[in-house]
């Protein structure tokens, strides 16, 4: 089962539309590059966006057993503060556990 992306208060959505992002989904940067999201951390202080993790496509199949960070506009996602209504919503909206 996927699980929303949330740590410290702060939930992973995509921009724009403010629906969660959750383990696993298939996301792709403004490169056009596909990658499979996997989790990430939240801003640390005011200028800060915090980072998502990522297996790029082939990653696996290389080998690699780790995953990529990068800012989270490169695949259009952003870190938000939700409420937890709202959360909660998505958890069975989405089949998403919280």
């Amino acid at each position: 089962m996927k699980q929303l992306i949330e740590r410290d208060g702060w939930t992973l959505v995509h921009e724009g539309t403010m629906l969660p992002a959750c383990t696993g989904d298939s996301v792709t940067s403004f490169r056009g590059e596909r990658a499979e999201l996997r989790g990430g951390h939240p801003p640390r202080h005011a200028a800060s966006t915090g980072r998502v993790w990522v297996f790029e496509d082939g990653d696996r199949e290389r080998g690699a057993d780790y995953a990529r960070e990068y800012f989270p506009s490169v695949f259009g996602l952003e870190w938000a503060k939700v409420p937890a209504l709202a959360r909660l919503g998505w958890v069975g909206q989405y089949g998403a556990e919280a």
